[in-house]
């Protein structure tokens, strides 16, 4: 759907069914501690990482023409995916989200590009890196410790609280569902 605005916006239920591919993703690699690590999940699913820096210059200002933060393709002939990332003008928390969305884009198979498959990427992304169950459960004595706690950026942490702070909202209304109980035993983190 698109709004007045011009905004992509979708029911609630497909960004559930993202947060449960995380979780089951999570459950299958025995993922079960912060900070998530998305270089372990790519070599764990076989997918190849490269950074930008490992390319000539001519070959880098054309990667970044590309994308400015990275992006990933399937490699026909080492039959895998590839994710390529800008590690030259981006810190490592950006580099962080850049990868994971690219591993969302392929765990939720995605076979061409669109704004939607881009929002479910940066949902996948963002739930990926601080999935909201293990925020709840854990204490936080600034917004400082949140950001280190789960290695993510300034800008990634507001995203992520503002999308905590919906969840928290929700399950005021509804029971936690079972993907996000078995996250949070998975992590550890009951209440």
């Amino acid at each position: 759907m698109i709004d007045e605005c011009g905004k992509l916006t979708l029911p609630q239920r497909v960004f559930w069914d993202v947060d449960k591919a995380v979780a089951k993703l999570y459950e299958e690699l025995n993922i079960k501690s912060v900070p998530i690590d998305p270089f372990a999940i790519a070599k764990a699913l076989n997918i190849k990482v490269q950074p930008y820096s490992e390319f000539s210059e001519e070959i880098l200002q054309k990667l970044v023409k590309i994308s400015q933060d990275g992006f990933g393709f399937f490699d026909i002939e080492e039959n895998r995916y590839v994710i390529l990332y800008d590690d030259v003008n981006n810190c490592k928390a950006r580099q962080r989200f850049t990868i994971m969305h690219e591993i969302g884009h392929i765990v939720l198979g995605h076979k061409v590009d669109s704004p939607l498959a881009e929002v479910l990427a940066n949902a996948f992304a963002s739930y990926a890196l601080a999935p909201s169950p293990i925020i709840h459960m854990l204490v936080f004595d600034s917004y400082l410790d949140f950001m280190s706690i789960f290695n993510i950026s300034n800008e990634g942490a507001y995203y992520t609280f503002i999308r905590y702070k919906q969840w928290t909202h929700q399950i005021e209304q509804r029971a936690l569902f079972d993907f996000e109980i078995k996250l949070m035993e998975r992590f550890n983190c009951k209440k």
